[in-house]
Parts: structure tokens; sequence; C-alpha cells
């Protein structure tokens, strides 16, 4: 969020500053579309994701509750069985 945030004051700053001339402007335009592509495939987030074997979800039956509330504020409740083999 912070980087999104970042972004829209250095395109509104850049906007500002290059209203006269074309070329900054898609300059900056191009720059920042860059930035945000990289943001956005999160290169150097330092996750490297799943490690070797899971082990998954233990074989069981599982109980889960889903509740629903409506804009007029009224809830719902269902409980679900997951039976896992």
């Amino acid at each position: 969020m912070t980087q999104i945030l970042l972004l829209l004051v250095a395109f509104l700053v850049f906007f500002i500053a290059a209203r006269r001339r074309r070329r900054a402007w898609m300059t900056v335009t191009a720059g920042l579309f860059l930035v945000a592509l990289a943001a956005g495939c999160a290169g150097g987030s330092g996750n490297p994701g799943v490690v070797g074997q899971t082990a998954g979800t233990p074989p069981n039956t599982y109980t889960v509750t889903v509740v629903v509330k409506t804009t007029s504020g009224a809830t719902r409740s269902m409980p679900l069985t997951v039976i896992v083999q």
C-alpha cells in the first residue's frame, strides 16, 4: 500500500513538473509504469515459496461454519462438514 501511495505522489509531482514538455511526460509515465510493474511482480520480496514436499491436511472430518451478513444487518450461518480422506 505504501508503494502505491509513493507512486501516486511521484506521478502527481512529475505531472506538474512535466506539464509543458510532452517528451518528459512520456518518459516519466514509462518510468512509473516500469516501477509499478517491478513492484507488482514482487521481484525482491525474499520469499522463495514452498521448499520441499508439503504434508497436506491430515485425514479427518472437519466442521466449518460459514457466516453471511447481509447489507440490512441480518446474519445467517450454516455448518459444513468437510471429509478429508
